[in-house]
């Protein structure tokens, strides 16, 4: 719960009408970058191949992304495109459970919040959390092994257990989850028209 002294954002909609949000959901860096990495190796298993679903841009329609693949991988005979879809897949069932890791930050402890772009807002806090080492390829493992100062102790089946500073993101959805009044709204930021600090 914000006090009258901290930070807000002020969010005038297309509509007209006007939010004033103290915190804002963000979601484990970690957590997001594992997505993008799995879309990137999909993307490239598949080469150029096109499903025809606009769902990898849209993480809004993800689920029924995932079982539409389910449908096209089932069609498809080229195994690495048939790879890349199941990287799709699994990109996109990773993304569904991101959503249900977001943390609200007061607007104060966001770093880049006077900019408009929920892609620029970072946020960090000391937690305990799972880094999965198995899709790393071996350089970006011994960098995350090197930054979070993971023992072998600490690794059981690829899976290293850390606490550690995370930082936390937007996780490019369509929608920014706000407090607004002491209540979660989740805000289309296409509709939002004006922005500022208050």
């Amino acid at each position: 719960m914000a006090t009258d002294s901290e930070p807000r954002v002020l969010l005038e909609m297309t509509s007209g009408k006007q939010l004033i949000a103290s915190r804002v959901m963000l979601y484990p860096e970690l957590q997001f970058q594992e997505v993008l990495l799995l879309r990137a190796k999909a993307q490239e298993k598949m080469g150029g191949f096109s499903t025809g679903l606009g769902f990898l841009g849209s993480p809004g329609w993800v689920m029924g992304g995932a079982t539409a693949l389910g449908v096209v991988e089932s069609l498809i005979s080229n195994s690495k495109i048939k790879k890349g879809l199941e990287l799709l897949k699994e990109a996109a069932e990773k993304h569904e459970t991101l959503k249900t890791q977001g943390v609200f930050f007061a607007i104060s402890s966001i770093d880049g919040i006077d900019q408009p772009n929920p892609a620029n807002w970072r946020a960090a806090h000391v937690s305990q959390f799972q880094i999965d080492l198995n899709p790393m390829g071996l350089l970006e493992k011994g960098r995350a092994i090197q930054r979070y100062e993971i023992s072998r102790d600490q690794i059981t089946n690829g899976i290293a257990k850390v606490t550690a500073p995370m930082g936390y993101l937007h996780n490019e959805d369509e929608f920014v989850w706000v407090e607004v009044d002491d209540q979660s709204t989740a805000v289309r930021w296409n509709f939002v028209e004006c922005y500022r600090l208050a």
